[in-house]
């Protein structure tokens, strides 16, 4: 690896210019702030893989609420009250991140049903998924005002099974009283057993769904899938028979499947790219090959069932796994478990950086992860660990990366030797949700950061945007003049007057709304053409009623009203001025910890953090 570790570059003119920029500025704000981030001894946070079962693979857990983080007080139990809807359970109360029981207090029932299914997910933000998550289960009245056709529960329950929230699903159905019976909720039911494997109470589902409605297909299906499992052959052809009686469209992958099902040696399935629960189910029991991942748009326990069926690719596996985690409907534990299945031989594992280059992108990240599990010396696993990340970086595949290598990244103690380590080790940390950690290593580079260690001085430079908007430890006595260097090296940091503007502006607006107060002195040298810009923003009618629901610290609309205007790219394509605008109305309702993250999500993936 000494090619990698050849940084020779970085110890030219740049370093004499860093050494000798306004530090004393940095220094008198920073060492408040870091006087207590002495380096413990570190200690590996990811507890060892539990079996599981079946399929239902546990979801991100919520936030751990603080002193900043508890909207409401009220830990009263929805089932102390009289009549119940429904709709009022959840599974969270405010010890577990609930955003409380009157969340819905100063918004119509209808308006939160019709905005709702609106929310696009699934998303990759680790910020956003815990804001949906803890929406979609908190224990909370059900607000004012006549329902729709659908049942808020039911709404619920579609969008976290959208979302990928796949623990979320079981538990909120689990709690649904019995007499609730409603299609969507059936639908979630059945695609839960199916997935888990559990095809008995599957078909017990679709027989009583099929009583109730006989006229919706996927009932039919389903039906003619379970008579057909059974070996009831004739049965099965019926159902295909009303299926084909009641309009429905050809369906030719369906129709092959059943007849492998039933028996038919000479029937072919064309591809097993599996779309629906059902389907997936199906291409398993005719035990069919995956040899392609999923297409866009399925739900994300399809992946995650992908992840771990016996009948698929090695491949498909692999990229299933990783989609799964990267928008929580797998643990990373189960990502790292299924690189540790990868056979490599020691050859492949001592020539690393040329053996990925001959790998698919899925297996060279295996290769990777298992390279970093087998450094002993803290060197040599930062240079694997930056390897990994170098490569997922690429492959769009950061956050997963972090997160399934969180164990040995925490094993890392910072160090003045590794300064070059932590423009790595910084991000990746505050995804996996360690900022404690992360600050011991800001801390570190930032007490080194002179002439004599030039790798520190720059990682100083790269990482102080994330660094202020995501650990408040940082900016507890703020002051303005903190970002004065670091504005007047933008010309060492970004190569193009492009990035300049862009990422310093960036920078500057999350600061501000995260209500710290830029000098115009800084502002003024971006104020340059162009002046005006043209970008997606949020309609004017939304955020207006979310400035209004801020005002009024209403924390279940701000929250609604915040997802919507974010949009489903997240933190990466909204427009800053969006952004400040959910992240103030977020700090406004005692949320100031998902309004950093939200922060830090953006800075990152704007590559504001070089490397």
């Amino acid at each position: 690896m000494s090619a990698f570790r050849n940084r020779a570059a970085r110890r030219c003119a740049l370093a004499v210019a860093l050494a000798t920029l306004a530090w004393i500025q940095l220094g008198t704000f920073f060492n408040g702030a870091l006087a207590q981030s002495d380096v413990g001894r570190p200690v590996p946070l990811v507890p060892p893989l539990g079996a599981g079962q079946g399929l239902a693979v546990p979801a991100a857990e919520p936030a751990e609420p603080n002193a900043e983080n508890k909207p409401g007080t009220s830990s009263v139990q929805i089932n102390e009250l009289g009549a119940i809807d429904p709709s009022s359970i959840g599974v969270l109360e405010i010890a577990d991140g609930s955003f409380g029981i009157e969340m819905w207090n100063g918004i119509r029932r209808g308006l939160v049903e019709a905005l709702l299914p609106l929310l696009q997910v699934p998303t990759t933000s680790p910020a956003l998924r815990s804001l949906v998550r803890r929406l979609l289960l908190s224990t909370a009245r059900v607000p004012p005002g006549d329902g729709g056709p659908i049942s808020l529960i039911a709404l619920r329950l579609e969008r976290l099974a959208a979302a990928g929230d796949i623990d979320g699903v079981e538990a909120l159905l689990k709690s649904v009283p019995p007499r609730v019976r409603e299609r969507p909720i059936t639908r979630i039911r059945v695609d839960n057993y199916l997935l888990g494997g559990n095809t008995g109470a599957a078909c017990s589902e679709f027989q009583a769904a099929a009583a109730e409605d006989e006229r919706e297909s996927y009932w039919l299906k389903g039906m003619a899938f379970c008579r057909a499992l059974a070996g009831d052959h004739t049965q099965a052809a019926f159902a295909a028979m009303l299926l084909r009686d009641n309009g429905e469209k050809e369906d030719s992958s369906f129709l092959a499947l059943l007849k492998v099902l039933s028996g038919d040696r000479g029937a072919k399935v064309e591809g097993a790219n599996p779309t629906t629960a059902l389907h997936f189910t199906m291409l398993q029991a005719a035990k069919q090959k995956f040899t392609d991942v999923a297409p866009d748009g399925v739900l994300p326990a399809i992946y995650a069932a992908l992840a771990r069926a016996p009948g698929a690719d090695l491949d498909v596996r692999l990229i299933s796994a990783e989609r799964a985690e990267s928008v929580g409907a797998l643990k990373p534990e189960a990502v790292a478990e299924i690189y540790r299945s990868v056979l490599f031989t020691p050859d492949e594992l001592s020539d690393a950086p040329n053996s990925i280059k001959k790998l698919s992108p899925a297996r060279a990240s295996a290769l990777l992860y298992q390279l970093v599990q087998v450094q002993e010396s803290p060197l040599a696993r930062a240079e694997a660990l930056a390897l990994s990340f170098k490569l997922a970086r690429e492959r769009s595949t950061f956050a997963t990366s972090a997160r399934v290598n969180l164990a040995p990244l925490r094993a890392i103690a910072p160090a003045v030797e590794l300064a070059w380590f932590a423009v790595y080790a910084v991000p990746a940390l505050y995804l996996g949700g360690e900022v404690d950690a992360a600050r011991q290593w800001f801390s570190m580079v930032q007490r080194n950061s002179n002439a004599a260690s030039p790798d520190a001085a720059i990682a100083v430079l790269k990482l102080l945007p994330a660094a202020l908007v995501r650990d408040a430890r940082l900016t507890e006595k703020w002051e303005g003049s903190a970002v004065a260097a670091w504005a007047n090296a933008l010309k060492e940091v970004y190569a193009s007057a492009a990035d300049q503007q862009a990422h310093a502006s960036l920078f500057f607006t999350l600061l501000e709304a995260n209500g710290l107060a830029v000098p115009a002195a800084v502002w003024e040298p971006l104020l340059t053409a162009p002046l005006t810009q043209a970008a997606a923003m949020p309609s004017a009618p939304l955020l207006a009623q979310l400035r209004a629901a801020a005002d009024a610290k209403r924390a279940g609309p701000v929250v609604l009203f915040s997802l919507l205007a974010i949009g489903a790219d997240g933190p990466k394509t909204a427009d800053p001025r969006a952004l400040a605008e959910v992240i103030r109305s977020l700090r406004q309702v005692g949320l100031a910890e998902d309004a950093r993250a939200l922060a830090f999500e953006a800075v990152f993936a704007r590559n504001v953090i070089v490397w």
